[in-house]
């Protein structure tokens, strides 16, 4: 099943913030590759 659009902003939203993509990946419950996917 694909994220929602709205956790993605969620998500880099948290990262950019506290830069943090290991918490981001855990408090999500995203794995980190999907995040560093969706930073490009």
């Amino acid at each position: 099943m694909p994220y929602s659009v709205d956790l993605k902003f969620r998500v880099l939203q948290f990262v950019e913030q506290r830069g943090g993509i290991s918490k981001a990946a855990k408090l999500y419950q995203v794995g980190r590759a999907t995040i560093y996917r969706w930073l490009g």
